[in-house]
């Protein structure tokens, strides 16, 4: 199959946000996605998933990515952030995302801080009869940080929170999982506020799944033990940071750098995985 390229990469936003205008508008109006169909289930074991997550090849970058302060332009709003190389942990966008939030912040802490000392992770294993077992991942982390799978909003959430707890800020983590991109915009990018979302990797609509029985949760689940949860194998999470007329642009730790993406796409698979979003107040 082939994938979708980002519309936009680093050296194609450097001569965008050199643009500077003195306003700031709306995200404009939401193009209306065409019908897509979602492939089969596919249903791998959990330890085959963990080697073969989605991800692209990452640029040999010595430093993370820097985009100048915030931009503002007529119908546009790109927010400044230093991009982070997911390198070490392989699973770990949501981790590299929630990091570069932070740091947006001003608060210092690195990725093996954070999954050390905030983020609860439960494994994925097979049990005596054969069943795949691991947690719903709106409660933790799913398998491995370094080689796994991940984690949903609500969980993010919680460890970004133990962490503010410790920092003793007045900040806190919220998910929102009731607004469209385009909403996101509105109520956040507009305000230079940097949103955690969950797409897809290069933002096509999830292809395959993986499965297991859930023997995990909390107070955030959304599965009881025992029902069956169901991974997207493409899921990836990235830093929402600013959009224009056509394309809606994020941190991609993945590559270190930004990439944009067409809106009707984002829509689309934004919705498909969710909804679900992740701010700082």
């Amino acid at each position: 199959m082939n994938k979708h390229k980002p519309l936009l990469t680093a050296a194609a936003l450097l001569s965008v946000v050199c643009l500077i205008a003195c306003f700031s508008v709306g995200c404009g109006d939401e193009q209306k996605p065409s019908e897509t169909t979602v492939p089969a289930t596919a249903t791998p074991s959990p330890t085959a998933a963990a080697t073969t997550r989605p991800t692209r090849p990452v640029n040999h970058v010595e430093e993370s990515f820097h985009i100048e302060p915030t931009t503002v332009m007529p119908n546009a709003h790109m927010i400044g952030v230093d991009v982070m190389l997911q390198d070490e942990l392989e699973s770990g966008c949501e981790i590299y995302s929630a990091v570069t939030l932070l740091h947006y912040y001003g608060f210092k802490i690195d990725e093996f801080d954070f999954i050390e000392k905030f983020l609860k992770t439960e494994p994925v294993y097979t049990d005596d009869e054969g069943k795949y077992i691991g947690p719903d991942m709106n409660c933790a982390f799913a398998g491995d940080p370094y080689m796994g799978y991940g984690a949903y909003a609500p969980a993010m959430q919680k460890a970004i929170n133990l962490f503010l707890t410790q920092e003793k800020s007045t900040r806190r983590a919220e998910v929102d999982k009731s607004s469209t991109m385009k909403e996101l915009c509105e109520k956040y990018i507009d305000k230079d506020n940097p949103v955690m979302v969950w797409v897809t990797t290069d933002m096509f609509m999830p292809d395959g799944y993986v499965e297991w029985i859930v023997g995990y949760t909390d107070e955030n689940a959304q599965y009881k033990e025992g029902d069956t949860f169901r991974w997207p194998t493409t899921e990836h999470c990235m830093l929402l940071i600013g959009y224009d007329d056509d394309n809606y642009y994020f941190a991609d730790s993945l590559d270190a750098t930004v990439v944009g993406y067409e809106r009707e796409s984002c829509e689309k698979v934004y919705k498909e995985m969710g909804s679900q979003a992740v701010y700082l107040k």
